[in-house]
């Protein structure tokens, strides 16, 4: 963890906490996520820092808590179900199931990834966890009145203030409610209008409406945005296949075979489907939880904007775990239960170690991290530091010491979702603006290899390119973060440098190390001084 630089949305997490809390409310509204996430993150890094070992540490803290809301929730889901099967412990089924489930959550590899990311999705998922959990014990325990049901509605709220998938997790939550009352209630409608727990439920969701109020604006302003552009690409049915199989995989960037994906998702259907076998309450609650934002992130991707990412469906993955631990403890005989129990339990601790053997070259890629170290070992106070692009500021800036004069270069090809929320508008410098700049070196931050492409900040004539270091990166293939020393120096036609034993800005054949360059550079241009 402590190995990694921050990408992209990590970056966003750190420098949009750094504002004031009314701004970074107004800033989050004009990104792509609800404020909860951020709210918390700022409150703890108040208490304990901003280094990325403590904001990555709180979604370490909430990735455990994860596996503790999916243990209650497997509890309560089974333990009415049918009797324990033959041969089976004195431990009760609920309790079998749940401990199995968050054995399988701890080994995921899907679920560890984001749990070592300043990001939103182990909040998500553990309060998918508890307010499903909060939602069985209200529906089960009517007598305790409306303060079950406000519970889960307060949880419930925290859930849909924390990301967007979380509202298709909440739907598939209020269709098991209904369901669950229509069936108790024989498809009366009469006897469904007088249900208490029809009464609770509407309540709950005058509470959640009431609630998300106050962020109405900023979600339609969101809406609105990512409707006009987003940075999701058109939804294919290998796109949903291959989600299948990445949610089971060392690394959700994996491209299986067509064939291994379809595999994997007939598995997991027919999986489902024999969940549905004698199904009481619990199973239809895990199987509405998996496939109800399955439904409608494909129906919102076809019919209004792509949003189908891998990554969104971690609320759904937990209830799929639950599936797989409740299936297992169907088997009646007790031998060949602990044996499938045991295989897919090593096969998950063969995936985890595939994804901690990648994350054991991290050290080798430097990335954004490697380039701010180096820039505070080699800025001197008032040299200014422009970075090539807002996607970038703020994974490079967020890891330095030194956090003075860093500035985001100046181009109209950004769009929302790449940054711009996070960066005030004094913080750009324009081609036009280096020009001017009274400093004794400038700094540059490029990258190549990054996504569609590389982005270079378009440093003008007046500076002298001086040094090149590269950091490798981990994201994308053969990425790598640049950094360039210029140095100032009046022009000549020909675009070198008109002093004695001028640098030639265009010249490209700089060595991977371009130590020596530099001080060959500098020594020219300051006269011969070291």
């Amino acid at each position: 963890m402590g190995d990694r630089s921050y990408w992209y949305d990590e970056g966003f997490s750190w420098k949009v906490i750094t504002y004031p809390w009314a701004e970074m409310v107004a800033r989050i509204a004009e990104d792509t996520a609800p404020p909860l996430y951020y709210i918390l993150l700022k409150a703890w890094s108040l208490a304990f820092g901003d280094s990325w070992a403590s904001l990555r540490m709180l979604s370490v803290i909430l990735g455990g808590l994860t596996i503790v809301g999916t243990y209650l929730f497997a509890v309560e889901a089974f333990r009415e179900d049918r009797p324990s099967v033959a041969g089976a412990s004195r431990m009760g089924r609920g309790v079998r199931t749940g401990l199995l489930v968050a054995l399988l959550i701890a080994l995921s590899a899907f679920q560890a990834r984001w749990s070592g990311e300043a990001r939103m999705y182990t909040l998500g998922t553990s309060l998918a966890a508890f307010s499903s959990w909060l939602l069985l014990r209200a529906l089960r325990a009517p007598v305790q009145g409306l303060g079950a049901w406000v519970w889960y509605a307060v949880v419930a709220l925290a859930f849909a203030y924390t990301q967007y998938y979380a509202l298709f997790s909440i739907a598939a939550q209020g269709l098991f409610v209904a369901g669950h009352v229509a069936i108790a209630c024989r498809w009366s409608p009469l006897a469904i209008a007088r249900d208490v727990r029809s009464k609770f439920a509407a309540v709950v969701a005058a509470i959640l409406v009431i609630g998300y109020l106050p962020w109405l604006p900023g979600f339609l302003n969101q809406v609105g945005q990512v409707r006009e552009d987003f940075w999701v690409g058109p939804l294919e049915g290998e796109t949903v296949m291959r989600t299948f199989y990445q949610m089971f995989a060392r690394s959700e960037h994996e491209i299986p075979s067509a064939g291994v994906a379809m595999a994997t998702a007939e598995v997991c259907f027919l999986a489902s489907l024999a969940l549905l076998w004698r199904a009481g309450p619990g199973e239809w609650f895990v199987f509405l939880s998996v496939w109800v934002p399955f439904a409608l992130s494909v129906a919102v991707s076809v019919l209004v904007k792509p949003i189908f990412v891998t990554h969104y469906f971690l609320f759904a993955h937990l209830f799929f775990l639950v599936a797989i631990a409740s299936l297992i403890e169907r088997i009646p005989m007790r031998i060949v239960r602990r044996l499938v129990a045991s295989g897919v339990v090593l096969g998950f601790a063969w995936a985890y170690l595939g994804y901690a053997s990648d994350g054991s070259a991290f050290k080798e890629k430097p990335g954004a991290r490697g380039a701010a170290v180096f820039l505070d070992e080699r800025r001197a106070p008032g040299e200014t530091s422009v970075v090539c692009s807002p996607m970038l500021t703020p994974s490079v800036e967020g890891h330095a010491r030194n956090r003075d004069g860093w500035r985001t270069f100046k181009s109209n090809d950004y769009v929302h979702y790449q940054g711009m929320a996070a960066v005030r508008d004094g913080e750009y410098i324009t081609s036009d603006e280096m020009k001017s700049l009274n400093s004794p070196r400038l700094w540059v931050v490029d990258i190549s290899r990054w996504e569609k492409g590389s982005v270079n900040a378009r440093v003008p004539g007046e500076w002298v390119r001086a040094g090149e270091w590269r950091f490798p990166e981990i994201y994308g293939d053969g990425c790598e973060i640049i950094v360039r020393e210029y140095l100032p120096g009046p022009r000549r036609p020909d675009g070198r440098d008109a002093r004695p034993g001028g640098v030639d800005r265009d010249r490209r054949n700089f060595p991977r190390k371009g130590h020596d360059l530099a001080a060959r550079a500098a020594g020219l241009i300051r006269g011969g001084r070291p």
